[in-house]
């Protein structure tokens, strides 16, 4: 059974703001459940507020990052997961509903509070202490139909957010990705200069404005490629127009040339 599965139980006793930074999967979902710390999470530019027992769901895509209000004990349980094969266990989709139907960064947090009788942490720490696969699939299973289950709770959930202004530019991005898009534009488009684009920008997300397109140009010619696009193709339907920049990034960013996502893509079909 096709799946990737991993899960660690983390402790910092002085967690340094500088170890946490503003990141993408494109391979994997993720779950994180705070046990114990003084923090927050921004996903996509939006701000949620952790208390113990609390859970983030981020799926494939989603820029995510840790801020720190206090150096004070930080602890966590982490689980990355990739389960390709689990369509034919749930043709319906149901299990991965609160990762694929929604929007990025909306109803990205479970409230402990809102499900007094939830056993995520039971699943989520026998994963952790799991063997092998087949055992973490045996916990991993459950937990996706308890979070199923509770997302419409979520969904219905209305927490008043403080006002992000770099939610509009994020939207527009999102957007117009694959289109006409730089730091000159954002500016004039959203009334403000460039350095005050970057500054704002990077306050809500932990990450410069060109970083982020890159990041998401770069997301989506990897998928092109791993579905049988060609380099060349995958790079002018991303957003990149020039192949030389496209190349020189993809390999910084996943450590590989674009043409052997491609051919490993031919290899599979």
């Amino acid at each position: 059974m096709q799946c990737t599965i991993r899960c660690d139980h983390t402790i910092v006793n002085c967690p340094q703001k500088e170890d946490y930074y503003a990141h993408i999967h494109n391979d994997v979902h993720e779950i994180l459940l705070f046990l114990v710390g003084n923090a927050y999470y921004y996903v996509e530019g939006n701000r949620y507020d952790l208390m113990p027992g609390d859970l983030l769901l981020m799926r494939k895509g989603e820029v995510h990052r840790l801020m720190l209000n206090a150096t004070t004990r930080y602890e966590r349980i982490l689980l990355n997961f990739d389960f390709p094969s689990i369509a034919s266990l749930d043709p319906d989709n149901r299990l991965l509903r609160p990762f694929a139907e929604r929007k990025l960064g909306h109803f990205n947090h479970y409230r402990a509070k809102l499900f007094p009788d939830n056993h995520w942490s039971y699943y989520l720490e026998r994963i952790a202490q799991a063997a092998n696969d087949y055992q973490k699939i045996y916990y991993l299973l459950p937990l996706l139909n308890e979070l199923s289950e509770a997302f419409p709770a979520v969904q219905s959930d209305v927490v008043k957010k403080e006002t992000n202004i770099a939610i509009p530019i994020l939207k527009y991005i999102n957007k117009h990705l694959t289109g006409e898009l730089s730091v000159e534009l954002l500016a004039e488009r959203f009334y403000m200069s460039k350095s005050h684009l970057n500054r704002i920008f990077k306050q809500y997300t932990g990450v410069p404005v060109w970083g982020y397109i890159t990041a998401k140009r770069l997301l989506l010619g990897r998928e092109l490629l791993q579905s049988g696009t060609s380099p060349t193709q995958a790079c002018v339907r991303c957003g990149f127009r020039n192949y030389t920049a496209f190349y020189r990034a993809y390999v910084k960013q996943y450590g590989v040339m674009p043409k052997e996502d491609y051919k490993n893509a031919e290899v599979r079909q």
